[in-house]
């Protein structure tokens, strides 16, 4: 009585352990690997991986009291220092926090180094290099658009 107690619980414990967990990340993994919400005018961007947090319309009222509409969308961006430098092209008008890491951005031809908590922004149609320092990065951006 007491064994197949003990063995009932030996089961449980290697099913949490290492079963659950496995799926759990294989599961993620898949998702944050492939950016398939992405539309094509972040093509430059999938190469990275990407957390979309929100992504949806805002309705906002002019200073003249006229219905606004505007979409905004709300992503984490993760950049492996073995991808290299990349370029990747701003669509949307994007306020970028560096949420981890350090990053050597150039834009306009003006190179910057950005340290954690940083923030920038760019407009819409910008070009931006990026490369990580050190081994890996994690980039907010907040990107606002007319609907």
């Amino acid at each position: 009585m007491l064994t197949k107690k003990v063995v009932a619980f030996c089961v449980l414990v290697l099913l949490g352990a290492f079963v659950l967990p496995s799926a759990a990340q294989k599961a993620a993994a898949n998702e944050s690997a492939t950016n398939t919400r992405l539309d094509a005018r972040y093509e430059s961007w999938k190469a990275l991986q990407t957390t979309e947090r929100f992504s949806g319309p805002l309705a906002l009222k002019s200073t003249k009291g006229k219905p606004l509409s505007i979409a905004v969308g709300l992503r984490l961006w993760s950049i492996d220092a073995v991808r290299g430098p990349q370029k990747l092209l701003v669509p949307e008008f994007t306020v970028f926090h560096l949420r981890a890491g350090t990053l050597k951005t150039m834009t306009d031809g003006k190179e910057e180094t950005r340290k954690t908590d940083d923030f920038w922004v760019l407009p819409a149609g910008s070009q931006m290099s990026v490369q990580v320092k050190g081994e890996t990065a994690v980039l907010e951006t907040t990107t606002i658009s007319p609907k």
